[in-house]
């Protein structure tokens, strides 16, 4: 296979495959997100000697930039978009530097839209990383300045319930501190008006989450979220130690997957008995095969902790599980059942009652 480039005055960067001495394909990008894949793929000292050959040139915008706030808000805005798609919290120094920048911002002449938006970014960040104290501390400072504005306290209206949000699901125990200390000082008239024009004025969203497929209930506490996965009855792959066995019969199962704080802290796995939807009052079965213990823990080292990034992060959980090394560790006679359920489907009458309901688990 070879790249042919085509870079044309004024038009998209076009760049072509070849196989085999013909054309398989076409793709046109603007020429800066070209340059930008083009360092994506430069080992790091190479991109940071093309830094520091532009280091006049950033120092020049960095000068102008500290010297408009429109600028230097364009840049934070920016910035924060880019720490959205790329992680980068690991430069302490660099996100140091952006705090010491947003002290220096002066609101009052910037567009209301602006400001909501990277106060929406930052929370997005807290969220996702509730332990990380740098994004409360710039969320902090951006919302004292908001507050301490009379032209940008609708602004304030909107966005101070989703705040709450977040401490009460994330558990943000710095926020919660914040907010302890600063609603006493609010106009309690202002407070509770902008609380009624909420109630009764324009929609706000309070909550944004993708549902896990098979999710069939979430529930949320101060302290974790709670989610509960419906896994149809199927045949699926799965070892004895590492010898595979295909299409072995499985129960329908129910899974409980507890977070905490973004990771993974706890998981459970039941088997239930025929089709009807699950209720609350649904009764539980006993885990058929290994790797679960007799009150429904699933023994497996490998999920404490897990960073959920995403809906898929938690579908995916219990079928990693389950397509796993099993053993005789929890009970003794799992190859003989792989092999007896090879190519069919599990006898339900053989599930054994484990003489609870579904709401006990959440």
């Amino acid at each position: 296979m070879e790249l042919l480039v085509k870079l044309r005055d004024g038009e998209k960067v076009q760049i072509e495959r070849h196989e085999n001495g013909l054309k398989s394909g076409t793709k046109r990008l603007y020429f800066n997100d070209f340059v930008d894949g083009l360092m994506d793929e430069l080992p790091i000292q190479n991109v940071m000697v093309s830094f520091l050959r532009r280091t006049p040139d950033f120092k020049e915008f960095l000068k102008e930039a500290l010297d408009d706030d429109k600028e230097l808000f364009a840049f934070i805005t920016n910035t924060f978009e880019y720490i959205t798609r790329h992680d980068i919290m690991e430069h302490e120094q660099f996100m140091q530097f952006i705090l010491s920048v947003f002290k220096k911002l002066d609101l009052s002449e910037l567009a209301n839209e602006h400001i909501e938006r990277l106060i929406s970014t930052l929370l997005l960040n807290v969220k996702k990383l509730p332990d990380e104290p740098i994004y409360v501390d710039l969320l902090v400072e951006l919302l004292q300045k908001t507050i301490s504005l009379e032209s940008k306290k609708e602004i304030a209206e909107r966005v101070l319930p989703k705040v709450m949000e977040i401490t009460r699901d994330a558990n943000v125990s710095l926020l919660q501190e914040w907010l302890t200390m600063i609603l006493p000082k609010l106009d309690i008239v202002w407070l509770l008006e902008a609380m009624e024009r909420m109630q009764d004025g324009e929609e706000v969203l309070t909550l944004d989450e993708e549902i896990p497929k098979y999710c069939v209930m979430v529930k949320k506490t101060n302290k974790r979220t709670i989610y509960v996965l419906d896994i149809p009855k199927m045949r699926m792959r799965v070892k004895y130690h590492d010898i595979p066995f295909e299409d072995v019969g499985h129960p329908r199962l129910v899974s409980f997957i507890y977070v905490t704080q973004g990771r993974v802290s706890e998981m459970k796995m039941f088997a239930v008995e025929g089709d009807a939807p699950l209720t609350n009052d649904t009764e539980m079965c006993h885990f058929p095969f290994s790797n679960v213990h007799g009150s429904g823990q699933v023994c497996w080292s490998g999920y404490k902790g897990e960073k959920i990034n995403s809906a898929q992060d938690v579908s995916m959980l219990p079928f990693v599980f389950l397509g796993g090394n099993s053993n005789d560790h929890l009970r003794s006679n799992v190859r003989e059942m792989f092999e007896k359920l090879q190519g069919k489907d599990f006898p339900n009458n053989q599930l054994l009652p484990f003489k609870q309901t579904l709401k006990e688990f959440v």
